[in-house]
């Protein structure tokens, strides 16, 4: 019996969606105290921003950032209801740690930089935003509800990752105790 070319095609083709459907939807979340996926994104003015100019084994370019910094990352969208909640929060902590080794990163997962700006500039957002459209980063960290929330210690390993923003007050204690520690060490 002859299969014909058509039967072959299609079997091929329904396989392979059915891997690539379950790779997916199969992503891992990150493990404490271990190395955060590294990275680099556009910032607004398309400049790109790697994760290894702030932390990690060694810095991309030491001549520029002298100081290793722990990092907070926000991966956010501009119609995520707890991710705007979030983020005024996230502010605060920016400017109680003002001037300490601690970086605050924003991480749009999957929009255009001319939807997000509009957003940044009417919520008065004053922290660096990175715009991952094609959601390859998010994959990496495992991105696939909003917001996430990941902190990263100066040596680049994962401190806190967590799904979701609920109450603000445990929050903002949890962030001040983990950034009080990271920028100490």
């Amino acid at each position: 019996m002859r299969i014909s070319m058509l039967s072959v095609l299609s079997f091929f083709l329904i396989l392979t969606s059915m891997v690539l459907a379950g790779d997916e939807n199969s992503s891992t979340d990150l493990k404490l105290d271990e190395e955060a996926p590294v990275f680099s994104l556009p910032d607004k003015d398309g400049n790109y921003v790697f994760l290894r100019d702030f932390c990690g084994g060694t810095l991309r370019k030491p001549w520029i950032n002298k100081e290793k910094k722990a990092v907070v990352i926000s991966f956010f969208a501009t119609w995520c209801a707890p991710c705007k909640k979030e983020i005024p929060y996230l502010m605060q902590l920016k400017d109680e740690f003002a001037g300490q080794p601690v970086e605050f990163l924003l991480i749009d997962v999957g929009e255009e930089k001319e939807k997000v700006e509009p957003y940044i500039q009417q919520e008065n957002i004053n922290l660096t935003v990175l715009y991952d459209q094609y959601q390859v980063v998010s994959k990496k960290y495992g991105a696939t509800s909003l917001p996430r929330l990941v902190v990263i210690s100066k040596e680049g390993m994962v401190k806190k990752y967590q799904k979701g923003f609920e109450d603000p007050d445990i929050f903002m204690k949890d962030m001040e105790d983990l950034i009080g520690e990271l920028v100490v060490k």
